[in-house]
């Protein structure tokens, strides 16, 4: 996907949340930060294998959602962070690789974004990526950055109480890099509308 594209991906998201509808223009606003695990995934042998990359992620937003409506918008920055150790699954037996991700995009999400429910959500980003690989005396074997689009799905719940509420997501972010197909992240966090 081209950054024209991406972008007119955003605009169309914002435009749709701003066109007034029957009934209501109300638009909300929510912002949101947490934090939780990632781990990375990757193919071996032709198996998708998850958690031999395993870290930590940051994760903030600004969602935008019309009243009455299921829809809602949300800008998000990510910042993921972790490390693959020694095993059989690595580049070598005696090998370790560290990955890091910063980026940001947009997210559609489907629910109840006024209202305690689940929800799903899917959208696309830039995304900056590094990842090195060192041997057991920390010696750099290999390492590549590079700045790519990935996209992004996943589930989540939120609760509401009053203008504060928590929410617990799970998605899966393509960044590949480095032999890893993607991460998975867990996020618990706070909204405040």
């Amino acid at each position: 996907m081209s950054r024209r594209t991406y972008l007119t991906l955003m605009a169309a998201s914002v435009l749709f949340l701003s066109v007034p509808s029957a009934k209501a223009s109300v638009i909300y606003k929510d912002y949101g930060l947490g934090g939780g695990l990632a781990w990375q995934s990757e193919t071996h042998a032709g198996t998708a294998v998850l958690g031999h990359g395993t870290g930590g992620n940051i994760h903030a937003h600004f969602g935008l959602a019309k009243v009455h409506s299921p829809l809602a918008a949300r800008l998000v920055m990510t910042y993921a962070q972790g490390a693959r150790g020694f095993g059989v699954f690595q580049p070598s037996p005696q090998s370790a690789n560290d990955f890091k991700v910063a980026g940001g995009g947009a997210d559609l999400m489907v629910g109840s974004p006024r209202s305690s429910g689940p929800y799903v959500l899917g959208g696309a980003g830039l995304y900056h990526l590094s990842a090195k690989v060192v041997d057991a005396f920390g010696t750099l074997l290999q390492s590549e950055s590079a700045t790519k689009v990935g996209f992004s799905a996943g589930a989540g719940l939120r609760l509401w109480q009053e203008r504060t509420g928590m929410f617990l997501e799970m998605k899966y972010n393509t960044t590949p890099i480095a032999g890893s197909n993607g991460m998975v992240l867990a996020v618990v966090g706070v909204d405040y509308r």
